[in-house]
């Protein structure tokens, strides 16, 4: 098993680009933004979580993790971001971690805020700014459900792998 808990062939990379990866393993999806998002990144994420509810009906989540960039909120991208918010996708539970410091930070917890307000998505949906209370939330998330359980733990070395743009997360960690 990997740093994760996760075998090797459980990781699927479900898109990839230098701004967005977005990453399935079990039934976890986790997306890395190191860039503002746009429309058509937020549509590839939407097709990854397509993918993943088909092999795992009813029992998705997502890790959700803004870690660079410079805030950019279009009405054409607000407007986006309620319109998929407010379906239910990521029954198991959506946690946005804003990895970014100051005031770039606190932009896009106003942004997602407001999302979250206007969408009233129907996944337990919440924001955090660190991501151990992130994957703390999220582990009970998954316990709590019949989805496949996962330990804090397990998330943030996911989270970490994920996270990390030299890792090509095909390769097993070192055991």
């Amino acid at each position: 098993m990997s740093a994760a808990g996760v075998l090797p062939s459980e990781l699927l990379v479900a898109h990839e680009e230098p701004c967005l990866r977005v990453v399935h393993a079990r039934n976890v999806q986790v997306a890395v933004w190191r860039d503002a998002p746009t429309v058509e990144r937020l549509d590839a994420m939407c097709r990854a979580t397509g993918a993943l509810n088909e092999r795992v009906p009813g029992q998705s989540a997502l890790l959700n993790l803004i870690s660079g960039g410079r805030p950019s909120f279009p009405s054409e991208l607000r407007q986006a971001a309620v319109e998929r918010s407010a379906s239910a996708v990521h029954p198991q539970g959506v946690a946005h971690v804003i990895l970014l410091p100051g005031l770039i930070g606190a932009d896009v917890r106003a942004f997602l805020g407001t999302i979250i307000a206007l969408s009233r998505p129907p996944d337990p949906t919440r924001v955090f700014g660190a991501l151990g209370d992130a994957v703390g939330w999220m582990a009970g998330q998954l316990t709590a459900s019949m989805a496949p359980t996962w330990t804090a733990s397990e998330l943030e070395a996911l989270a970490r792998r994920c996270l990390d743009p030299r890792d090509p997360l095909a390769t097993p960690a070192p055991a």
